[in-house]
């Protein structure tokens, strides 16, 4: 018997064209996956709760969470759950004070509230739209130094879709609060742009061959990873994947997304080092998590980083701290300083701070021209590639936008959080 083709995953999300190639033989594993887990879930909810993390129930949580069960472990996991049942009245003063107070913010989130997952159906409902600009608000108005930034409405809207909506602001919280670093949002994104160091680090150490591939086609680290980061993977996994990278996220702390970066990179080596290609490999990396399904072997090489702590993450990020906050209010991209002390030959921190990419891929853009112009002997067909080249720089330059601040007039009026994360009027 013909069955109809399969259109959007357990969670609602639409298929893109690859999985609905696989959908057959993906969706019969999933399923009985599925109904394994929800079987041993259910055992040991029945018997213990959720009250201690267990052994057994971490182990639990590293093989997956039902989804029936994935919001009431992710508030465990965290703590938010506390921080709610504290707080009981706080949200609905947040909202009270939302329309008293006049930030930019509020317009850049009114902006990504239908970019938020579009083809999902509850997002085209204004219902679940309000929700999520509720929580969006409520979280301008509770953090007013940390704003608004893309890629949060991917963080909240996941939330949405397993809470109700306070638990999901209580989580929000927790997440940009508590396990992200200070300053990952801020204005200047400082600590997003120092996590892009110490991944580096990592990579130069843990995947040297990939490292030294990507130096040799000057293709910075943080080109290809930050978007990763500032959205926790929420736009570019498939959702299996994504919400099994959650459940460790929640568990685990934020070194997970340092594992899964790396494990991704690991277990594609070859291919990564088989592409010579400037622009071919930018596509790639968009791509490949796209394409991860393989949800059980990218957490089983996660995991085995496990010299990857996070007293080790936090050791490299007091090391780079002060240097790139330095870069960033002097305009001093030098890193001789970083050089002199590690052993990792890092690139050009102009790669890594995120507003200068685009002026960073003109000048590479007139180095080449300009290398072309003097060359006499260039052929019509390297005079070709050399065209086909500057098209596919000058397009990512002008579309490399994500996870900025996109808001000029937010980041002139609003006040750069620095070293701590002020919260306003919290009870926390």
């Amino acid at each position: 018997k013909m069955r109809a083709p399969i259109e959007r995953d357990f969670y609602g999300f639409e298929l893109n064209h690859q999985q609905k190639r696989l959908e057959l033989k993906m969706y019969e594993e999933l399923n009985e996956i599925l109904q394994l887990r929800n079987k041993q879930w259910t055992e040991y909810v029945s018997k213990n709760g959720l009250t201690t993390k267990t052994n057994q129930l971490i182990q639990l949580i590293r093989s997956g969470v039902p989804s029936k069960l994935r919001g009431r472990v992710w508030q465990f996991s965290t703590g938010s759950r506390k921080k709610y049942e504290k707080n009981l009245n706080y949200y609905s003063t947040l909202l009270e004070r939302i329309n008293s107070i006049n930030s930019p913010y509020f317009h850049q989130i009114n902006q990504d509230l239908l970019r938020t997952f579009p083809n999902h159906p509850k997002f085209k409902s204004e219902t679940e739209l309000s929700r999520l600009r509720r929580l969006l608000s409520a979280f301008v108005v509770r953090n007013p130094n940390i704003g608004y930034c893309q890629s949060m409405n991917y963080q909240a809207g996941l939330l949405l879709l397993f809470m109700e909506e306070e638990e999901a602001f209580w989580l929000f919280c927790t997440m940009i609060e508590d396990i992200l670093p200070n300053e990952y949002y801020s204005e200047k994104m400082l600590s997003s742009h120092v996590d892009q160091c110490v991944l580096n680090e990592f990579i130069a150490e843990k995947l040297p061959k990939i490292y030294s591939h990507l130096q040799s086609l000057t293709i910075p680290i943080s080109m290809i990873c930050c978007p990763w980061f500032l959205c926790i993977f929420a736009k570019y996994f498939p959702t299996e994947t994504l919400l099994r990278v959650w459940d460790l996220f929640f568990l685990e702390g934020q070194k997970i997304i340092f594992q899964i970066a790396i494990a991704l990179m690991k277990m594609h080596e070859e291919e990564i080092l088989a592409i010579e290609n400037e622009s071919e490999i930018f596509i790639f990396f968009q791509e490949l998590p796209q394409n991860e399904f393989n949800t059980e072997l990218l957490i089983d090489v996660a995991l085995n980083f496990a010299n990857l702590s996070q007293r080790r993450i936090q050791k490299l990020r007091d090391f780079y701290y002060p240097i790139i906050k330095q870069q960033l209010e002097n305009g001093d991209l030098s890193i001789q300083q970083a050089q002199s002390q590690h052993y990792t030959i890092l690139p050009n921190l102009s790669s890594i701070r995120l507003p200068r990419i685009s002026s960073l891929l003109s000048r590479k853009l007139e180095n080449d021209n300009s290398n072309s112009n003097t060359n006499t002997n260039t052929n019509s067909n390297a005079n070709t590639n050399s065209s086909t080249s500057t098209g596919f720089f000058t397009s990512l330059a002008n579309s490399f936008s994500f996870g900025l601040q996109t808001n000029t007039t937010a980041t002139n009026t609003t006040t750069t959080n620095t070293t701590t994360n002020t919260t306003t009027n919290t009870t926390t």
